[in-house]
């Protein structure tokens, strides 16, 4: 067997007499549908990367879904960016001890409310943190050891004026083109 992997303008074969040969090619012009083999990285369910988009899809739900009860529309946000530090135990037979917890970090941009209405942010990403972990782990327990780290802005910027995010302007996301 031989992999091909694509880096400037060479090749390099590294072999490997116990499960196959390597080949390290260049060919960033070459189209993926004339290769005979694809290779692609997959991340499974539990990997931090593939629980933070979970995390950020499953926020951003809740926080419209409650914008949409509480103000009729759904407020300006962008969560893509959560970060998942995982935690550290020291672990012997029949017995464990979390010597660091999970860090669950949310950044972006959030509006934080409405006049004198504002909206639980750090509320919404802990109960989004929890629904996936627990649908993802099975287990309560892990909950028990995770640090909340909250970091957002409003969103308001120089590219438009403060009116452009009022919630009354555009019916529908307010982050979202909209023509009539």
């Amino acid at each position: 067997m031989v992999v091909l992997i694509y880096f400037q303008d060479s090749i390099i074969t590294l072999p490997n007499n116990n499960l196959m040969d390597l080949q390290i090619v260049n060919n960033f012009h070459k189209k993926i549908e004339s290769e005979n083999v694809e290779i692609v990285e997959r991340k499974g369910i539990g990997h931090p990367d593939s629980l933070a988009d979970l995390v950020a899809e499953t926020f951003s739900n809740k926080y419209s879904q409650y914008c949409l009860k509480e103000f009729g529309v759904v407020l300006n946000h962008w969560v893509d960016k959560i970060v998942l530090s995982g935690g550290m135990a020291q672990v012997s037979f029949g017995k464990s001890k979390i010597v660091k917890p999970i860090a669950a970090y949310l950044f972006g941009k959030v509006t934080p409310g409405i006049g004198k209405k504002s909206i639980d942010v750090i509320k919404i990403f802990k109960e989004s943190v929890s629904d996936v972990f627990i649908s993802v782990f099975k287990d309560n327990n892990i909950l028990k050891n995770i640090n909340y780290i909250v970091d957002t802005n409003n969103g308001i910027g120089l590219d438009h004026p403060k009116e452009f995010y009022a919630p009354w302007r555009v019916p529908i996301s307010l982050d979202t083109p909209s023509t009539l």
